[in-house]
C-alpha cells in the first residue's frame, strides 16, 4: 500500500528503479510514459476480494487444507489499513 502511494507521487522514479533493476523489458522512456498513464490508488476492499479469491482457488487445487475456512484464514491474515499509511 505505502509502494503504490509513493509510485503515484513518483512516476518516474518508479520506473527508473524498474528499469535499473531489469523488471521490464522496454526503454525507460516508455516505461515513464506507461508509468505516467497509470493510476496507482490502492484499494483495500478490491484486495480483500482478490485474497480471498486466491484462497478460495488454492483449496479447489489442494494447494491449502480442505478443511480451511476461507473467510476465517482471511480475517486472520489481512490487517485493516488505515490512513496512516
Amino acid at each position: 500500500m505505502r509502494g503504490s502511494v509513493w509510485i503515484r507521487s513518483h512516476p518516474s522514479e518508479g520506473a527508473r528503479l524498474e528499469a535499473d533493476v531489469k523488471h521490464v523489458s522496454v526503454s525507460l522512456a516508455d516505461n515513464e510514459r506507461a508509468m505516467a498513464t497509470l493510476d496507482f490508488f490502492p484499494l483495500v476492499e478490491t484486495a480483500r476480494r482478490n485474497t480471498l479469491d486466491i484462497l478460495q482457488r488454492f483449496k479447489r487445487l489442494g494447494f491449502i487444507d480442505s478443511a480451511i475456512d476461507e473467510p476465517t484464514t482471511l480475517d486472520q491474515i489481512f490487517i485493516p489499513v488505515t490512513q496512516e499509511l
